[in-house]
């Protein structure tokens, strides 16, 4: 397989051609994922989710508490 690039964008003369051959997969990358490495990339993949929800935990603990403590006020 050859790949024929872009760069340098706007000069055709002078491209860069990579090429490469097929080799079989033998499976010597499958390594079982530990508990650590698997909690690691979950926080890696969706740490903008948990970021998110960490705020709506903490801005609903804000709002409960200061309603809580609004209405022990009023009854003194």
């Amino acid at each position: 397989m050859t790949l024929f690039t872009c760069t340098p964008y706007g000069v055709n003369t002078h491209r860069l051609l990579v090429r490469g051959t097929r080799v079989e997969y033998n499976g010597e990358e499958d390594v079982p994922e530990t508990p650590v490495e698997a909690a690691r990339g979950l926080l890696e993949d969706y740490y903008m989710f948990f970021l998110i929800g960490g705020i709506c935990v903490t801005a609903l603990a804000v709002l409960l508490l200061r309603r809580g403590s609004g209405r022990k006020e009023k009854k003194e």
